[in-house]
C-alpha cells in the first residue's frame, strides 16, 4: 500500500548559492543522510543496509534570472537486502527561493508499507507516525547540512598589500602572506566553504585565503571565480 508524503523545512540561504553547494558536495549533503536513513519502530529503529539513489539536480520554473525557481532532486530508497520486508520510499527534494534570507526544502513522494496487508494494517494502526518521522529526520538533517549562509565580512584583509600585476608566483605568496584574518572563527568550524573570487591569476591569494579558513576550522575550502587569466 502507498501512502503521500509531504514534508517542508526552512532554513536561511539564498536559493542561488544551493546549485553550486550541490554539485561540490551532493554526497555529504543528500546522498549520506538517505543512507543513513532508518525506521523508527517503537524506541528502536529498523537497523539495516540501504540501497540509495539520487538522481541529477535540475531547475524547473521561470525562465532564468526569473524567480522563484526550484531545484528538484529525485530520491529513492530501500534496503539492501530482503527490500519486501521493509519500506521503500520514492520522492523529490525540492527547493525553492521562500524570501530574500530563506530556502524552503520540501520532500513529495510516496512510501510502500512492507509485510503486505499485514505491514498496511501495522501501518495505519501506527497512523503512518513511524515512516513519516523517518523522513522528516531525514530532511531535517539535509537543512542541517545545506545551511549555506553567504558571509562577506568575516573573513578580512590584516594589512596592506601591494599590487600583483606583473609580480611572480613566489613575489605573489609572500605578498599576501598572513595577510588575512577571521573576525569570527567559529563561523566557519567544521564546515565546507565556497570561497567566491571575481579573478584568478596565480591563485596566490586564493591560496592564502584557503589557508586562513583552515585554520580557523573550516572542514575544507572550494574556490569559484569569475575569470581566470591565462
Amino acid at each position: 500500500m502507498r501512502h503521500t508524503v509531504d514534508l517542508r523545512e526552512r532554513i536561511r540561504g539564498h536559493d542561488e548559492q544551493v546549485p553550486a553547494i550541490l554539485r561540490l558536495d551532493v554526497e555529504h549533503i543528500i546522498r549520506e543522510p538517505l543512507e543513513e536513513l532508518r525506521v523508527q519502530v517503537g524506541q528502536s529503529s529498523i537497523g539495516r543496509r540501504v540501497k540509495a539513489r539520487v538522481g541529477p539536480p535540475h531547475l524547473v520554473g521561470p525562465p532564468r534570472g526569473l524567480s522563484p525557481r526550484t531545484l528538484e532532486i529525485p530520491l529513492q530508497w530501500k534496503a539492501a537486502e530482503h527490500a519486501r520486508l521493509f519500506p521503500t520510499m520514492h520522492g523529490v527534494l525540492s527547493l525553492t527561493g521562500s524570501g530574500p534570507h530563506t530556502i524552503e526544502l520540501r520532500l513529495l513522494g510516496d512510501y510502500t508499507t512492507p509485510w503486505g496487508p499485514v505491514g498496511a494494517l501495522a501501518d495505519r494502526v501506527a497512523g503512518h507516525d513511524a515512516v513519516t518521522a523517518s523522513l522528516r529526520g531525514y530532511l531535517v538533517e539535509v537543512a542541517r547540512r545545506l545551511d549555506c549562509r553567504l558571509d562577506m565580512t568575516n573573513l578580512i584583509r590584516t594589512k596592506p598589500t601591494a599590487p600583483q600585476t606583473a609580480q611572480d608566483l613566489e613575489t605573489r605568496r609572500r605578498n599576501v602572506r598572513r595577510a588575512f584574518a577571521v573576525k569570527r572563527p567559529g563561523a566557519f568550524a567544521g564546515r565546507r566553504v565556497l570561497l567566491v573570487d571575481d579573478v584568478m591569476t596565480t591563485g596566490a591569494t586564493a591560496d592564502e585565503c584557503a589557508r586562513t579558513l583552515i585554520a580557523a576550522g573550516a572542514r575544507a575550502v572550494d574556490v569559484f571565480t569569475l575569470a581566470r587569466a591565462l
